[in-house]
């Protein structure tokens, strides 16, 4: 609730320097896009302190499991991209003569491996809903980009772009308590 109230507030200011400073007022669409905004910020921060909370379950020292908290959001933020090109490039080699079908293929495994991060989902989230003439990402944005008319997509069809990277994000967020509520049960059943 504290998380939420504060975005609300961050949201509101921002607003209202958008509309005090530069006079511009956001339509319904655009207002609709910061609700759905707001949510996916809820997850996503909703994620980051339920693997928290994993890890002060998991580990008994506090400092542990801080350092291990900030040991994953270091791994998922700047790791999974050097790792996710490195599997890529050993799984589906490309070189000068690679064809199409293998820069896709590569960029596909890389894609999936990425994917992984709740902060390329994020990311995409985000990108998806702030700057409407996103259609898709990674190398389908640039094969499929050229030859689309650059005019914004309605909230719906962002939507759609954005689905599997909000469920996606969702289901890690609900892991993550899954995993702490079944380990705080059973540790909690031992003890008595």
């Amino acid at each position: 609730a504290t998380i939420s109230i504060m975005l609300i507030c961050i949201i509101l200011i921002i607003l209202g320097l958008e509309v005090g400073v530069l006079g511009i007022v956001p339509n319904l669409e655009e207002i609709w896009r910061i609700i759905i905004f707001f949510i996916a910020s809820v997850i996503y921060i909703g994620f980051w302190m339920s693997m928290g909370i994993l890890f002060s379950i998991i580990f008994r020292q506090t400092t542990t499991s801080a350092l291990v908290s900030v040991m994953m959001w270091i791994f998922f933020a700047f790791f999974v991209l050097m790792i996710s090109s490195v599997i890529a490039n050993q799984v589906a080699p490309l070189n000068q003569n690679s064809t199409l079908e293998a820069i896709a293929k590569n960029e596909n495994i890389k894609s999936m491996i990425m994917h992984i991060s709740p902060v390329v989902l994020f990311q995409e989230i985000v990108i998806a809903l702030l700057n409407p003439s996103a259609r898709a990402f990674g190398i389908t944005a640039l094969i499929k980009g050229n030859n689309l008319l650059p005019t914004p997509l309605p909230l719906s069809q962002s939507l759609l772009v954005i689905w599997p990277q909000f469920v996606g994000l969702l289901a890690l967020m609900l892991i993550c308590f899954a995993a702490s509520y079944i380990i705080f049960m059973r540790q909690e059943i031992r003890a008595t």
